[in-house]
């Protein structure tokens, strides 16, 4: 993924307010149904040119809920940090 974490761990407190806890580099996000654990870790910056992209990677993991439900969180997550452009 590119981007910074900050801005990832940002995106996620906007998007799910005092459901989301923050841990170092781990995130848990509680839904009524799930509660998934998200644990950040950086990549090597990667080049186009001039232009340099932050990288990190996601590492997810359900601890509480149906499959169903954690893959309902998982998707408003997805949604909330989907980044615009083309």
């Amino acid at each position: 993924m590119t981007g910074s974490p900050d801005a990832f761990r940002k995106t996620l407190c906007v998007a799910f307010g005092e459901t989301v806890r923050m841990d170092g580099t781990a995130i848990e996000v509680i839904a009524p149904t799930a509660r998934i654990r998200l644990a950040i870790a950086g990549l090597a910056p990667v080049s186009y040119g001039a232009l340099q992209l932050e990288r990190f990677s996601v590492e997810i993991s359900p601890l509480e809920g149906t499959s169903e439900a954690v893959a309902a969180l998982l998707e408003r997550v997805d949604r909330a940090t989907q980044r615009g452009g083309g």
